[in-house]
């Protein structure tokens, strides 16, 4: 999934007191679309909210809610946006539609960093279903640096590549590409740098490669997918 700005969750950082906002601007280097070579710059805003360890919404991260605790465990609900592999030389209606995904999520907080599986299906109707796999660690170095470090694999089925499956052709009479579901694994680094008690200045690097999306997906011409990205956040403490 690529998110023009990207966010680890940083164990140091949980729990918040209260509710806390963020809110902030940068610049993000990402492609064009997954699976294509084309890449842009652009300028992203940042807007994040966390009420304790229970609520979690961000532009990038989607909504995260997780009420239920079984000790270190935390049992919630999750709805994101999911961004399709595309095919810019189709005419635009051809163009596959990314879809928004409702699912559930599972959190493991250890001594070492956390862990995560989140499980979700689209609300387009064509079946579309993903789930993610990832490991969270921080390091706090100074008392205004903090290091970050997510490891993570995914997992999305046909669906996003081919809307329709139901035939030999798709929704518009043409062949469909030959697929299958694709895999992903990846690593993301952070530099989270406190300039005073609310201002911060973070620094992000990601890159995720697709292991297997089929044979013969067409509109996929790059495996690597990397993203950048340079922000600086103002917080506010609601209460």
């Amino acid at each position: 999934m690529v998110h023009a700005y990207e966010r680890v969750r940083l164990p140091a950082e949980l729990p918040v007191d209260g509710l806390v906002l963020d809110i902030g601007a940068g610049v993000s280097m990402h492609p064009k679309q997954v699976g294509q070579n084309a890449t842009v710059s652009d300028a992203v805003p940042v807007l994040e909210v966390q009420w304790g360890t229970d609520f979690h919404a961000s532009l990038s991260d989607g909504i995260s809610f997780t009420p239920v605790y079984f000790g270190p465990v935390a049992v919630g609900a999750v709805l994101e946006l999911k961004q399709t592999y595309s095919n810019p030389k189709l005419a635009r209606g051809l163009h596959n539609a990314d879809t928004s995904e409702i699912g559930g999520l599972i959190r493991y907080f250890s001594p070492v960093g956390d862990f995560e599986f989140r499980y979700r299906k689209g609300l387009d109707g064509d079946d579309t279903r993903s789930a993610d796999l990832s490991y969270d660690v921080a390091f706090q170095t100074t008392s205004r640096l903090t290091l970050g470090l997510e490891l993570r694999s995914s997992w999305s089925s046909q669906a996003f590549t081919v809307p329709q499956r139901r035939s030999r052709t798709n929704r518009y009479g043409l062949p469909l590409e030959k697929t299958s579901d694709s895999y992903s694994v990846g690593a993301q680094a952070l530099v989270d740098y406190k300039l005073s008690d609310n201002w911060r200045l973070i620094a992000i690097a990601s890159k995720d490669e697709i292991v297997d999306a089929g044979h013969q997906v067409l509109s996929l011409k790059t495996r690597s997918v990397p993203v950048v990205s340079v922000v600086l956040t103002r917080r506010f403490r609601i209460y």
